[in-house]
C-alpha cells in the first residue's frame, strides 16, 4: 500500500514551550483512521500539520495527493453566499462568461478542465440533501447543520485524496 501522508521524526511544541511530540514517525495509506486521545495532547495540531498550515518544529512530513482539512472550529460565513463557501464563484462567473462568449484566458485557466463543476455542485449537494438551497443564498440563513454540510460539500469539492475531519462527531 503506498502512503499518502508520511512522518519522520517529527516533533512539534506549543508557542508557550509544552512539547506535544518528539521524534513521531507514521504513515497513512488508504485506509480509515481514528486519531483519538485526551484534550490538549496535540490531536488538532497533528491535522493542521498534515493539511500543511503549520509547519513542525523539526522533521518531515510528506503527504502526496490533494489533502482538504476540515476543522473543528467553522470561521464566521455569514455574510458569504453558498458559492463562496464551496469556493466556486469565481469558476462559476468564468463558465457563466464561457457560454455567452465572452471568457477571457484568464476565465479558460479558472474552468480549467472543471467544465462539468455544475453538475458535481448539484450531484453532491443532493447526497447531503442540500438541493434546494440556491448558490446565492447567504451562510447567515442557513442552520447551523446545513452550514456543516455546505462545508463537507467543499471538502467533496476539491476531490481529495486525504480528508481530515477534526473532531468530526461535533460537525456531523
Amino acid at each position: 500500500m503506498s502512503s499518502l501522508v508520511s512522518a519522520h521524526q517529527l516533533s512539534m511544541c506549543l508557542p508557550d514551550g509544552t512539547h506535544l511530540f518528539d521524534d513521531f514517525n507514521f504513515s497513512i495509506g488508504n485506509e480509515k483512521v481514528g486519531l483519538v486521545g485526551k484534550n490538549g495532547l496535540g490531536k488538532t495540531t497533528l491535522l493542521r500539520l498534515i493539511a500543511k498550515e503549520i509547519e513542525p518544529r523539526s522533521g518531515e512530513l510528506i503527504t502526496f495527493g490533494k489533502v482538504s482539512y476540515m476543522p473543528q472550529k467553522i470561521n464566521d460565513f455569514s455574510l458569504w453566499s453558498i458559492s463562496k463557501i464551496l469556493n466556486v464563484d469565481k469558476k462559476l462567473l468564468s463558465l457563466e462568461k464561457a457560454e455567452k462568449g465572452l471568457a477571457t484566458e484568464k476565465d479558460l485557466e479558472l474552468i480549467h478542465d472543471d467544465w462539468g463543476v455544475k453538475n458535481q455542485i448539484q450531484m453532491i449537494l443532493e447526497k447531503l440533501n442540500l438541493n434546494d438551497l440556491t448558490l446565492d443564498r447567504l451562510g447567515q440563513t442557513l442552520s447551523g447543520g446545513e452550514l456543516i454540510r455546505v462545508l463537507f460539500a467543499k471538502v467533496l469539492l476539491e476531490k481529495p485524496d486525504l480528508i481530515l475531519l477534526d473532531e468530526p462527531t461535533n460537525n456531523l
